[in-house]
């Protein structure tokens, strides 16, 4: 009914006048809708053209109309069979305005190409344009569907043949006795593309995918954008993704605590920057089988069990990945190794949460390992794949399949496995720190130049993004001149395997010998300075046996600066790294870290006036490659042996003033450091 918006008259020409105004008012009420004014659901805005239900707005506003809908629970199931954009009205509150199950239960809406019946709660179908969708909940509870199995499947939003946006929605318990319900389901049928994109927003609760995607024809007709959502199933053995027959992108979301987290079938999709973690059972983070897709820089959670299996023969290209607290960091399936046939795996970081131990898969391969315990060098081969073991290092460096040897043993036995090799003519990677002390590194060092082979120090903080960005801004003046660094490194060593730390016989030192040694030579890269004097106050436990438990170590460089280098084996893990200068100062929170994002701030006057986000990610992928290219000639790598030795005068000095509780002074030897 059209409201008067004059008085009542009584004389015939006022009823014309009255009756002209009101077709008036109608005439450009239509024409408002035609011209884009949006209606709305439920109560909330009283100046638009309002309806009870969802499905009536849709039924009644125009193709390509926008519809707001009120906060409050919708109990119904919504067919959408023309291009419209329908929203909460609380942008960013999609718990706001709900549709939930009707009364009576849930109904078939659908059958999918493979002869699937579902009952969808909102299904997009066929639409001329697209469909855009936001600020919206879907809540499968009290959907009152039981029966057998195969039976009726729910999902909270279904594209079926339909293009469109979904933003800031959320699905949750969408489930029934047959556990092959989804939260979205996005399908292509026939030859027409279909494009679509959903972003930031929530599926929860699901017991078969949370996002489900597949076409009727393996090549690929529709096209996905994935991006910055959240996907838990907390609900049996459910898939995060499953995405069949497609082509696209999935980036920066979190998939958490599922049998399989991302799972990619015959498809050209690139995966990227994701963090997917599993739920410890058979299942893992990625799933991947006949597949042609990019799957790289994902941050992957094996929770104990596999980080990615990779099933049938495929194309994929499965790099620089970080893939820790495993079993099996990739397999093929049943826990074969190596993957099936076809697939790229390079370039990946893997660390084993229950041992510490970090691998990295790069351009080169790992065919032999040599351990002191032939059991667990037998346990460790079968865990990363390595086909040979060698009872000893004479054994493993005569084997001709060896190009180079990365030496990992207790720091005790660093000279004599680094001697062996170079003996061997084989190029050496040794593990930080270089040795017992500054003599023994001497004696690599010699050996190796008369040798004629290659002799590098893993000094893997050098390949970090963060102190690369340090080292850059400090050089370019940002903070001025350096006045005061600080670095620490801590860790709780609790049910660590490494157990001859606090051996000094194996050791060398407690943790300034350990991580110390890190950041000592981090500052010396970043500040392009050397230490002249080292001073040390440290302090024992109960456990620490002969080596300290924590310490403090001040630095003060040939430039001025004066660094401070917190270590131990007690406090929570921490990597923090700041310069203060006389026009600003960089910092950065755990700034050495290798497995989250880093926010790299500079101050000036008490104001943050600028900051950045790096990843130090690939940091030992890129220490692997390094060293590889210097092995065939390519390149020089960049942390030759004569960093260690220089490393290792320093912790030196600073074990004299640790002992004698004076400030030390620290030796230089001539040779170039090829800083």
């Amino acid at each position: 009914m059209i409201p008067y918006i004059i008085a009542p008259h009584s004389s015939p020409e006022d009823a014309v006048v009255r009756n002209v105004l009101q077709i008036g008012i109608a005439f450009l009420l239509s024409l408002g809708t035609c011209w884009g004014v949006p209606v709305a659901v439920g109560t909330c805005k009283p100046n638009l053209l309002s309806y009870s239900t969802i499905q009536d707005a849709v039924s009644n506003v125009v193709a390509g109309g926008t519809i707001l809908v009120c906060p409050g629970a919708y109990p119904e199931q919504v067919l959408i069979n023309k291009p419209l954009t329908m929203k909460g009205v609380l942008s960013g509150d999609a718990a706001a305005s709900i549709i939930t199950s009707p009364q009576g239960g849930l109904k078939q809406s659908t059958i999918d190409h493979l002869g699937n019946v579902w009952a969808a709660q909102v299904l997009v179908q066929n639409t001329a344009g697209p469909v855009d969708i936001s600020d919206l909940s879907v809540d499968g509870a009290k959907n009152g569907i039981s029966g057998g199995c195969p039976g009726l499947n729910v999902v909270g939003i279904y594209y079926q043949g339909a293009s469109g946006v979904i933003d800031r929605a959320a699905t949750r318990n969408q489930t029934t006795p047959c556990f092959h319900d989804a939260g979205i389901f996005l399908e292509g049928f026939g030859p027409a593309n279909q494009t679509v994109t959903v972003e930031n927003s929530s599926v929860r609760g699901f017991d078969g995918s949370g996002i489900y995607a597949d076409t009727d024809s393996t090549a690929p007709t529709l096209t996905l954008t994935i991006a910055s959502n959240l996907v838990t199933g907390e609900v049996g053995m459910a898939t995060g993704m499953a995405l069949g027959n497609i082509k696209g992108t999935v980036k920066s979301n979190i998939v958490e605590r599922m049998f399989y987290g991302i799972e990619v079938f015959h498809t050209t999709m690139t995966v990227t920057s994701n963090t997917v973690t599993g739920d410890g059972g058979s299942g893992a983070p990625f799933l991947i089988y006949r597949d042609g897709s990019t799957v790289m820089t994902n941050k992957i959670d094996g929770a104990g069990a596999t980080g990615a299996i990779f099933s049938d023969a495929g194309t994929s290209i499965f790099k620089s990945n970080t893939v820790f607290n495993f079993s099996l960091a990739v397999s093929g399936c049943s826990g074969s190794f190596p993957p099936p046939s076809g697939y790229t795996v390079s370039g990946n970081t893997m660390i084993d949460g229950k041992n510490g131990v970090k691998m990295t898969n790069s351009n080169t391969s790992v065919p032999n390992l040599s351990r002191r315990d032939a059991n667990k060098a037998r346990e460790a081969a079968a865990q990363y794949g390595i086909p040979h073991v060698f009872a000893s290092t004479e054994e493993l460096c005569r084997c001709p399949e060896v190009d180079a040897v990365l030496v990992t043993t207790p720091n005790a036995s660093h000279l004599q496995d680094v001697l062996t090799a170079v003996a061997a003519r084989k190029p050496v990677l040794c593990e930080k720190p270089m040795g017992m002390n500054a003599d023994e590194c001497r004696q690599m060092i010699e050996a190796a130049r008369n040798a004629g082979v290659l002799l590098g120090v893993a000094q893997v903080f050098r390949f970090e993004e963060s102190t690369a960005r340090f080292r850059e801004r400090i050089a370019a003046g940002d903070i001025g001149r350096p006045i005061f660094a600080r670095a620490e490194f801590s860790f709780p060593d609790s049910g660590h395997h490494r157990t001859w730390l606090y051996d000094r016989s194996l050791a060398g030192g407690g943790p300034i010998a350990d991580v110390g040694v890190h950041c000592i030579d981090a500052l010396r890269y970043i500040l392009q300075d050397e230490p002249r004097r080292v001073s040390v106050v440290g302090r024992t436990d109960e456990r620490s046996g002969n080596v300290e438990a924590a310490a403090s170590v001040t630095l003060e460089f040939q430039q001025g600066t004066l660094a401070t280098v917190l270590v131990s084996f007690r406090a929570r893990y921490r990597t923090p790294l700041e310069i203060v200068g006389d026009a600003g100062v960089l910092r950065a929170d755990d700034a050495l870290n290798v497995d989250r994002p880093i926010k790299l701030e500079l101050w000036r006057e008490g104001q943050r006036v600028a900051e950045e986000s790096v990843s130090n990610q690939l940091a030992y992928a890129k220490q692997v490659d390094a060293f590889a290219a210097a092995v065939e000639g390519r390149e020089v790598f960049p942390v030759p042996g004569q960093q260690g030795w220089q490393n290792q005068i320093i912790l030196d000095a600073a074990y004299r003033s640790l002992s004698s509780g004076k400030s030390e002074a620290v030796p230089m030897f001539s040779n170039d450091l090829g800083r």
